[in-house]
């Protein structure tokens, strides 16, 4: 059983939540929760009359079909996105895709995502270092940017040039250093000993 259905109890309810909860105001009809999750339509129906009863969710008729989203002003909101997007968000999917790519020796998000100071409009700006051109980047990442709500900004640096302008430094740089960062490849202690070198 997935971490996410340990926490919650249930594999139908962090199926629920993972949809719910990870794309702030996203609204599902009922067969497609069905479709997108893989769960049965009973078991749906069962678990989110159970959260529609706790205030969790909340749930809309139009027409013939029955219309369900996380509600915004419960009190465990933020920390139920929070779970989501740790376990199943961005971070996770991007580090997956880093994972098996050698010649990448460090990435990490930063700015607002990063902060966990997101709300509409906002993007995600991903940090890349090392030998691997920005076309094969935009390539890797292509399909990811259209599964998610945000714009995505990369900044794609090669060790060379990274150590010239820390040398020389360049404001982006030396501002980068000490921001809050969600490392996906390599870790914040091995990157600031490059700014040593």
């Amino acid at each position: 059983m997935e971490l996410l259905a340990k926490i919650l109890l249930s594999k139908t309810r962090a199926g629920i939540f993972k949809y719910l909860f990870l794309h702030k105001g996203d609204e599902y009809y009922l067969r497609e929760l069905e479709r997108l999750t893989g769960i049965g339509i009973k078991s749906l129906q069962t678990e989110i009359r159970k959260l529609v009863l706790l205030d969790i969710l909340l749930e809309r008729k139009d027409g013939n079909r029955n219309y369900i989203r996380a509600n915004v002003e419960h009190p465990l909101y933020v920390d139920f996105c929070s779970i989501v997007n740790k376990l199943h968000g961005p971070p996770e999917q991007l580090r997956a895709i880093f994972k098996d790519i050698h010649n990448i020796e460090f990435a990490f998000i930063f700015g607002s995502f990063a902060k966990d100071e997101t709300h509409a409009g906002s993007d995600i700006d991903l940090f890349i270092l090392g030998d691997i051109p920005s076309k094969q980047i935009s390539d890797i990442l292509f399909t990811f940017e259209k599964s998610i709500p945000y714009e995505l900004n990369e900044y794609n640096y090669s060790l060379r040039l990274f150590k010239k302008e820390v040398k020389d430094k360049k404001h982006f740089l030396m501002s980068l250093k000490s921001t809050t960062k969600i490392f996906l490849k390599g870790d914040e202690s091995e990157f600031r000993k490059l700014y040593c070198q």
